[in-house]
């Protein structure tokens, strides 16, 4: 009777325990089930991590409105002569127009509303009035009646000229429920026309939606393709998707082709490029990135341990707009096929920055062991700056949380350390688990990919399993004791798992 209540005491102290540490966790990590990252998220949260340099790119929203309008209504004729259709279009209206200043010339973004109109038949039709009118003459019902309403004056005699025959009722403006919108992107040099770079125009009966000018305070600098002066497309959300219908769609065009890697079953273009999975990004080719299709990378999340619990995450000292962000980032493998580009992969950067007199404590295995699939929090597509509609990243991010001599022997002052990579102090007192600081140092997309998998999501959701299988197993305890060798080892089971499931969001 004594070890049944010596084992249900202990087991009710683990239990204690665990929830307080369980609600305390849980209360933290909420917002990742509830709350979207941009309304939990505070600027000062943000600051304590470097921004990306500032775009070179000057944006002018005035400019000579004349020059202006004669920019759209060149940008209109070169549009609609690439429509695959036999209506006819105007520019009705310019939605909006910005300038983008390079170092060399100006780009010109614009979104402009066009209408269409009918055209009609140019064949003289060489009938009377009488055989129209008395049905000797059959034209169809709805054209017959259309010039039945007309008096015979206007026909000049008995010859019909198709000329001065009014449109159909069926071509009336007010029966054309669709709108056609196009943003179009070239450059101007002052002199000569607009050089025409690419383009996407679509129909849409929501009219209000496509007048909204709902746009970034820099439109330059958001539409930067990372940091070279090349400006990708701006696509509307509704017609990222590839299945989206699209009159026209022929975004910027840069990189090389000679390296591929596409998946199997992959869908290509009409150029026999592999297609984005996740839809259009306004920019096409290689771009930047070293192949063409999938793209593998890895982010690692390294957080070490210091004197008085003072913790330090390793991110870029500074680092451009063709970046996720401050955390490193390592293709998968060492280097291109073509020898291009010799970057070292993530364990070998890494493992090269260490002390010297720290080589014989910390293995190559041993360090090694930091980046197991087991730390591995995230694997799947990842919205790039340098992502294209022809060249993608998936990318692995890591959780590396020790305190194992191998990180504070990181020697990031060493001049191997050519990424500029540097240890940041953590503020847990704005920063204070796991997500909250993904969701520092990652843009907002990046973030609900991560922690809006189904993965993520089962993770938190069973986090509190374990300590709602000892509570039960307490109140069969009370009815039915268990032996000690059977209740202390599944206690001490559970309490592992419990603590382990919820240590992935504790920093």
């Amino acid at each position: 009777m004594k070890s049944c209540h010596m084992s249900f005491r202990i087991a009710l102290a683990v239990c204690i325990a665990t929830v307080s540490y369980a609600d305390i966790v849980t209360r933290e990590i909420a917002f990742v089930k509830d709350d979207p990252a941009e309304e939990r998220l505070t600027q000062a949260v943000r600051s304590q991590f470097p921004p990306p340099k500032a775009s070179p790119i000057t944006q002018f929203n005035e400019w000579n409105e004349e020059e202006k309008i004669e920019v759209a209504k060149h940008a209109a004729r070169v549009l609609t002569s690439g429509f695959k259709t036999l209506t006819k279009f105007k520019l009705e209206d310019i939605i909006f127009a910005v300038k983008c200043l390079t170092s060399s010339e100006s780009h010109v973004f614009m979104k402009l509303k066009l209408t269409d109109f009918c055209v009609c038949k140019k064949t003289p039709l060489l009938v009377t009035y009488d055989d129209l009118v008395e049905g000797r003459v059959t034209l169809g019902y709805e054209l017959t009646r259309s010039w039945r309403s007309l008096r015979p004056s206007i026909f000049h005699g008995w010859e019909i000229n198709s000329n001065t025959v009014p449109c159909l009722p069926s071509c009336s403006s007010k029966n054309r429920s669709h709108g056609t919108f196009c943003i179009w992107e070239g450059t101007i040099n002052g002199t000569s026309s607009p050089t025409y770079i690419g383009s996407i125009c679509y129909k849409t009966s929501n009219f209000n939606e496509a007048n909204k000018t709902n746009l970034p305070n820099d439109i330059c600098s958001r539409w930067e393709y990372g940091n070279t002066p090349i400006l990708r497309l701006a696509v509307p959300d509704e017609l990222k998707s590839w299945k989206s219908t699209v009159l026209l769609y022929k975004p910027p065009t840069f990189g090389i082709y000679k390296s591929r890697n596409f998946l199997e079953n992959a869908e290509t273009d009409e150029h026999n490029l592999p297609r984005n999975p996740e839809g259009r990004t306004g920019f096409g080719g290689q771009g930047l990135l070293r192949n063409t299709g999938k793209n593998e990378m890895h982010f690692p999340i390294i957080i070490r341990k210091r004197k008085r619990n003072v913790k330090e995450v390793l991110i870029y000292q500074s680092y451009g707009r063709d970046k996720l962000g401050p955390i490193p980032e390592f293709y998968h493998e060492p280097k291109n096929k073509n020898g291009l580009q010799p970057d070292p992969t993530m364990e070998d950067y890494l493992y090269g920055l260490l002390k010297n007199e720290s080589y014989k404590e910390c293995t190559r295995k041993k360090f090694g062991e930091m980046f197991s699939p087991s730390n591995k929090i995230y694997t799947g597509y990842l919205p790039h700056p340098l992502t294209t509609d022809n060249a993608w990243i998936v990318g692995s991010v890591f959780i590396v949380k020790s305190n194992q001599k191998c990180l504070n022997a990181l020697d990031v002052f060493s001049t191997k350390n050519y990424m500029n990579l540097k240890w940041k102090y953590i503020n847990e007192s704005q920063v204070k688990n796991i997500p909250e600081l993904i969701s520092a140092v990652f843009p907002n997309a990046v973030f609900r990919n991560i922690y809006g998998n189904p993965l993520q999501k089962v993770m938190i959701a069973a986090s509190p399993l374990p300590l709602l299988t000892m509570f039960i197993i307490l109140i069969v305890q009370m009815f039915a004791p268990l032996p000690m060798f059977i209740l202390l080892p599944l206690i001490a089971l559970l309490t592992a798992l419990q603590i382990g499931s919820l240590s992935a969001f504790v920093l």
